[in-house]
């Protein structure tokens, strides 16, 4: 499975997807692997 999403602090997130605090989604798919990241700047 995919999933797309954005965070301030992805190893906070990662975290939280993989030991179930994540969404009902995220939560039933463990265990989540980076794959791919983009940082931006604020404007």
């Amino acid at each position: 499975k995919y999933y797309v999403g954005h965070t301030d602090s992805i190893e906070r997130r990662l975290e939280e997807h993989n030991t179930g605090r994540g969404s009902t989604f995220t939560s039933n798919c463990h265990p989540w692997t980076l794959v791919y990241q983009e940082s931006f700047l604020p404007v």
